[in-house]
């Protein structure tokens, strides 16, 4: 059993209320066989711990595990993750089925400086700088007592309950739905007389919204797309089948260029193509494919979101840094993003390169540090962030067309002129 798209909306509407409400982060996530789909730890410090140490933290398959748990063990579950922090899970049942799950956490049962102590062998082999960006880390994670973090379990557990008892109401609409597009496009095939060529400018629209997280829009040119090959293949399920398996490879490919990750994509579509063989009928099938397509689009909002802000927290580093050496993989690294994905972002976004972004900036910098005559050339080379004066000066006369003594003497001149 499987949460559509409208419970899974719900199911974020209760964790935003819960986390807005209580100051402790919560997530609402879906489950599958494998494990796959369950995001790694949204934590800053776990994110930071799980760059430094090489890759992430296998949070996903410790969700799987807690969520199981939760079930035998009345519907909650409290459990501490690899890295000492304690969360606390509630599932979402749906029928006799484990659908999702509630996550709440990280959070400290133990003061900051003891957890420090206690976790010294595993922050032992870390430089006192990445020490230093841990601690810091650390202090966003809230402290509760054994006895608040019961009642936070409990209040979850409670949310949980609710969003088990899904309403059949809306899925038996939202499917009867479907079945009148997919009517209505194959009533148009009919009326021209034969299905024609494969509707690859569909195909494409359909991967355009995917990859801008448009789920509206992608659900409609879904509907064309299976009303066709329901058509052109008079209906052989069989047939049908492969059909989708190629719809769902196409789908996640989409969902890999905008950004998603990729071994959740492969999660996923392990899990998918798995899956497909199970099916009796073609409306089951077109309902399946219909939340595995929403599953993809949700993922690449949460990319496109996640990306924002990683960009605007990248820029007020680069800013707050801007007087010494930074390289792309330090920024990249404060955003928890790799470097190659994290400077592709960053063109499409910004527009110009890194390095270009970065050095702009510095000549801008070095334009108002030129006109204070307390500072020599050498000394605004050095809060500028640049390297060596040479390099400095190429740059300089590059953007501004001027060198930087004749820059200074030129804006030196004119505010005498304008003062006098």
């Amino acid at each position: 059993m499987e949460l559509n798209q409208l419970d899974m909306d719900r199911a974020r509407r209760y964790a935003r209320a819960f986390a807005a409400s209580t100051g402790i982060a919560c997530t609402a996530r879906e489950l599958y066989e494998d494990g796959a789909g369950a995001d790694s730890c949204e934590s800053a410090f776990c994110r930071q711990l799980g760059y430094l140490r090489g890759g992430s933290m296998p949070c996903g398959s410790i969700c799987a595990y807690a969520a199981s748990e939760a079930r035998r063990f009345g519907g909650q579950y409290i459990f501490a993750c690899e890295n000492g922090l304690y969360h606390f899970i509630a599932p979402i049942v749906v029928g006799e089925e484990t659908a999702g799950y509630l996550l709440g956490g990280p959070v400290l049962m133990t003061d900051r400086d003891d957890f420090l102590a206690e976790e010294t062998a595993g922050f032992s082999g870390f430089t006192p700088e990445q020490q230093r960006m841990l601690s810091e880390r650390l202090d966003q994670i809230p402290w509760v007592s054994p006895e608040r973090l019961r009642g936070l379990a409990d209040l979850l557990q409670i949310a949980a309950e609710q969003l088990g008892g899904v309403s059949q109401i809306e899925t038996s609409r939202e499917l009867m739905h479907q079945q009148q597009d997919i009517s209505s496009y194959i009533h148009t095939i009919k009326r021209a007389g034969e299905p024609g060529d494969y509707p690859l400018q569909t195909e494409r629209e359909l991967c355009a919204a995917i990859e801008n997280g448009d789920p509206d829009t992608a659900r409609r040119l879904l509907n064309e797309i299976l009303g066709y090959i329901y058509f052109s293949t008079g209906n052989d399920l069989e047939t049908i089948k492969a059909r989708v398996t190629e719809l769902v490879v196409m789908l996640s490919r989409s969902a890999m260029s905008a950004g998603v990750n990729t071994s959740v994509i492969f999660g996923m579509n392990y899990h998918y193509i798995r899956e497909i063989n199970s099916f009796g009928n073609i409306e089951q099938l077109s309902r399946w494919l219909t939340q595995a397509m929403n599953r993809f689009s949700n993922r690449v909002i949460e990319v496109s979101s996640n990306r924002a802000g990683a960009l605007e927290r990248a820029l007020k580093f680069i800013r707050a840094n801007l007087t010494r050496k930074i390289t792309l993989e330090e920024t990249a690294a404060q955003v928890y993003l790799t470097p190659p994905y994290f400077s592709h972002i960053f063109k499409v976004q910004m527009g110009c390169t890194f390095s270009k972004y970065l050095c702009t900036l510095r000549v801008d910098h070095a334009k108002k540090l030129l006109l204070d005559d307390s500072l020599s050339l050498v000394d605004v080379v050095e809060l500028s962030g640049f390297s060596d004066q040479s390099y400095f000066t190429k740059v300089f006369k590059a953007q501004t067309g001027v060198t930087p003594k004749k820059y200074k003497n030129l804006k030196g001149k004119l505010m005498k002129e304008a003062s006098g």
